[in-house]
């Protein structure tokens, strides 16, 4: 049951059903002098108490009543003249009455933040909130009242209010909508502006104009629309984006991306043939057999540069959309007359959850028929290339056609690694959807959609065959899509696929705590080794970049096993020149505690644990110093170490890597300016910092080794710090 305020009095007023067209509601940017739920109760407890006083005073001869003569026959309500009442509100109750509106709804003052379910339950509702209201009223803080002085239309496009995904609902739900400048004047309705905000935001004018409904464009599209718009909180990317898909889903903040993941999962079971979802990404046309064009513009190159690369179904984000505002949706007869197949011979493409995967049916090629299909694709990275990535194992070998195209009529189609299902027949798992592999250099860079000529699709097909196939893609233990993204290992890194492979994107630090979450996926793959991750804490220190996690597996905190093991890493990076003036030191260290459970000669408690300080089994020093060359920011890999650590037990060891690489290109541009005299602080956003560890291994040297040993009371000086 929404709350509203009341535009006369200043009272909440609470009304469930049968308000449609009878309220105002406001759409706007929050400042530091947004007034909350519990500010707003106060001031109306002084106001009633202002009044029970002047009513309670002794009366005159004069007829009037005391409130009457107290707030005067024509005057607002104290409420609304109260000096602690924010102005913005005072604004917007003045501009609500004069428009005849007694109810107002905004989110600031008229939801009770303390409770979680009331939170909830605003942030389900907002779509419905909006679309029923009479009127929403956009304040823009950001734009000047439209004088003759001033070329308003400028700051108009300029405002922040287009860049926040919430207000991407406020711009579509309401059926009039009206802006507001600084000084609450009118700018103009979304209706007059729609040609205007159409070029700015990529929203069709048709659904300002109520001719067309929003829901009526394609996923992909709708996606678009978000792509640019920024948030402060990154599950708000999927939640944000709940009414305008029409979904509903729990609430989890501090799930990180999973919020948006678990959104698409939502969307899939909803709509039936749409299959723009998984239209995006990096994308190339294929317009004759010998020669593909290169990427339709620089933002499919800046797509690469934001955004991890991902080998699963789904999208990471919003902003993995940003170049399919072009994508449209086929129907399964519309797709057979494109391509002059009978599509509907081999059954509707269909799309289901099953416990542990996603099964979807697509109608597929076997490129073992049509081989160097993909050559052409390859053509993109030229001699850049290698075998690391484009060798024959390392391909696509199908490729998925997708019931959509683009605005060029091209067909859309994804390139996938499939092979068969180990435990069910007629099943395929998909190991991949790109090209191909990702190295450790970005400028190889996979490419995960292909835009296919009709006539290039019809030779294709006259040299392979069209099989409807049911495609797997598997999910976690814990329900998330293993969307785990391709991650670049240097080559002089050891590894192998049982390998836990773990990374932090130092761009991704919370504004706040400077607590950096892991990687999409890659918690998962250390799990699989039985270890937890710590979230990576950033810091800076006279100047430097100082990083620390941990992973954890059975510690005394965890379980009462009677192993366990406390791996610690801390990464210092310091801007202080080495031995030339564009170089950069990377000192590594890592702290190995393994507890255990005394034997019975130490004449110990049992239930007493031992922390012991385990130097590294390869005998050399647990801190080891790397550097690398600003000019190296325009490759891949930077600079990495490796280590032969002990596991928790007296037999085995373990091999851990760490290295920082390049998680999104620099331009020319900001590489002059990087190394320019520039410091770290300059350009640890654009760094990843990543840590393979293997599963334990017997090297079949001495099992001895030198500790220091501590009781259980040291427990808490060795927890990773909060």
């Amino acid at each position: 049951m929404p709350r509203f305020l009341d535009t006369f009095t200043g009272q909440f007023i609470w009304r469930d059903t049968g308000l449609t067209g009878k309220y105002a509601v406001l759409s706007h940017l929050w400042d530091s002098g947004e007034q909350s739920y519990q500010a707003i109760r106060k001031l109306q407890g002084d106001v009633a108490e202002r009044l029970s006083a002047v009513a309670h005073a002794p009366s005159s001869n004069s007829t009037q009543s005391p409130i009457t003569s107290f707030i005067g026959p024509r005057q607002e309500h104290p409420f609304m003249t109260h000096p602690a009442l924010s102005t913005k509100i005072k604004n917007i109750c003045r501009v609500v009455r004069e428009a005849g509106f007694r109810l107002l709804w905004m989110d600031s003052c008229c939801v009770n933040r303390s409770s979680s379910l009331e939170l909830a339950e605003t942030i389900h509702s907002s779509y419905e909130l909006f679309e029923q209201a009479a009127v929403c009223y956009a304040y823009l803080h950001d734009v000047p009242d439209p004088l003759h002085d001033h070329d308003t239309l400028t700051f108009f496009l300029q405002s922040k209010w287009h860049t926040r995904i919430w207000t991407l609902q406020d711009l579509i739900a309401p059926t009039n909508l009206i802006f507001l400048s600084r000084g609450w004047h009118v700018l103009g309705t979304k209706r007059a502006l729609a040609d205007v905000i159409h070029q700015l935001t990529g929203v069709h004018g048709v659904v300002f104009t109520g001719k067309i409904d929003h829901d009526t464009f394609g996923i992909a599209r709708r996606m678009s629309w978000a792509a640019q718009r920024k948030t402060s909180l990154i599950e708000d990317q999927a939640y944000a984006l709940m009414g305008i898909f029409g979904v509903r889903m729990p609430l989890r903040y501090g799930e990180g991306r999973e919020a948006f993941l678990r959104l698409q999962l939502h969307i899939m079971m909803k709509t039936e043939e749409d299959h723009t979802l998984f239209a995006w990404g990096p994308s190339c046309t294929i317009s004759r057999l010998h020669t593909v064009l290169t990427r339709s513009a620089t933002r499919d190159a800046m797509s690469v540069a934001l955004t991890p690369y991902t080998r699963g179904l789904l999208a990471l984000s919003p902003c993995d959309f940003h170049s399919t505002g072009d994508v449209f949706t086929l129907t399964v007869d519309q797709l057979s007359a494109r391509i002059g197949r009978n599509l509907r011979d081999t059954s509707l493409p269909r799309k289901e959850r099953q416990p542990n995967t996603i099964l979807i049916r697509l109608h597929c090629i076997d490129l073992s028929g049509f081989p160097n299909l993909l050559d052409h694709v390859f053509d993109l990275i030229g001699n850049r290339g290698c075998v690391a990535c484009t060798g024959t194992d390392r391909r696509a070998n199908t490729l998925a056609l997708l019931q959509c195209e683009d605005g060029d009529n091209n067909i859309i189609a994804l390139p996938l690694s499939i092979r068969p299902a180990r435990h069910t027949t007629g099943i395929f798992e998909v190991q991949m959807v790109a090209t191909h592999e990702a190295c450790a250099n970005f400028l190889h860079m996979p490419i995960r959609v292909l835009r296919i000529k009709q006539v290039v699709l019809g030779q294709i097909l006259e040299c392979s065959s069209l099989t409807a196939m049911n495609l797997s893609f598997p999910l976690d233990s814990h329900g998330h899509l293993h969307n785990t993204p391709t991650h670049p290992v240097p080559c002089n890194v050891a590894y192998t696929p049982d390998y836990g492979l773990l990374y932090f994107d130092l761009g991704d630090s919370h504004s706040t705590t400077d607590l950096v979450p892991p990687g999409i996926g890659s918690a998962y793959q250390m799990r699989k080794i039985k270890f937890e991750v710590s979230p990576l804490r950033r810091k800076s220190v006279d100047g430097d970049v100082v990083l620390t996690t941990a992973l954890v597996s059975d510690f005394p905190h965890q379980s009462g096993g009677t192993d366990g093991q406390h791996l610690r890493f801390e990464v210092t990076l310091s801007s202080q020149p080495v031995e030339s003036s564009d170089s950069v030191k990377a000192t590594f260290s890592v702290m190995n505690y393994v507890h255990t459970l005394p034997s019975m000669a130490t004449g110990m408690d049992g239930s007493q644990h031992i922390i012991e300080s385990v130097p590294c089994a390869d005998k050399g020093d647990c801190t080891r110093i790397g550097e690398f060359s600003m000019g190296a920011l325009a490759e891949g890999s930077l600079v990495s170490q490796s280590f032969l650590v002990y596991a928790d037990d007296n037999e085995h060891v373990r091999r851990l890597s760490i290295w920082l690489s390049v998680a999104s290109p620099f331009g020319p541009r900001s590489l002059a300016h990087v190394a320019d005299g520039s410091t770290v602080q300059h350009f640890v956003d654009r760094l990843r910092l990543s840590i393979a560890l293997s599963p334990p291994f017997n090297t079949g040297q001495s099992k001895s080794r030198n500790t220091n040993s501590t009781d259980a009371d040291a427990c808490s000086a060795l927890s990773p710090e909060d």
